[in-house]
């Protein structure tokens, strides 16, 4: 079985997980493999699949359960919702972490709303998620910011505004 999802605190997936766990043992059927691929994986939510990890061990004999997650485990903050680069508790490789400080700073980079943002709204109403971040990226902009911050925020704007100008023209 392969799940595709992002992975903020893990309830979401964990329960959805075990549903299917419950589907499968009524049925009979057995389960070899356990993959779940994340882009963007928060380390607390990262622990909670140790839990799934464990029942699939314990209910499914030699089955395995696998973890593939996109560059880091993010800091997951107090909203439940919003993934985090750099943090002291985010799981970084180096490079990861030169990569995100040269492209937005330390500033921008700790305090970027989100990695992803709300994904259901960026892929199925993009329009919105343009808005969301706009208003993000204005409340930024009241901030007395660094250099680096403040060119990374302009170019990010501008870009935004070109993307939603595209989406917003009438056919």
């Amino acid at each position: 079985m392969i799940i595709g999802d992002t992975i903020a605190t893990g309830a979401t997936l964990q329960k959805g997980i075990y549903h299917v766990l419950d589907a499968l043992e009524e049925k009979k059927y057995k389960l070899e493999n356990l993959v779940i691929c994340s882009l963007a994986c928060s380390e607390h939510g990262a622990k909670v699949l140790k839990d799934v990890e464990k029942r699939v061990k314990r209910d499914f004999e030699g089955a395995k359960v696998y973890l593939f997650a996109g560059e880091e485990f993010f800091h997951l903050m107090s909203d439940g919702t919003d993934l985090r680069f750099l943090y002291d508790d985010a799981v970084i490789p180096d490079e990861t972490k030169k990569r995100v400080l040269e492209q937005y700073g330390e500033y921008v980079g700790k305090e970027m709303k989100c990695a992803v943002f709300d994904w259901g709204t960026r892929c199925k109403n993009p329009i919105k998620h343009y808005h969301e971040f706009l208003e993000f990226v204005g409340d930024m902009e009241k901030r007395k910011l660094d250099e680096k911050s403040a060119t990374v925020i302009g170019k990010m704007k501008k870009e935004t505004l070109e993307a939603l100008a595209q989406l917003e023209k009438p056919l």
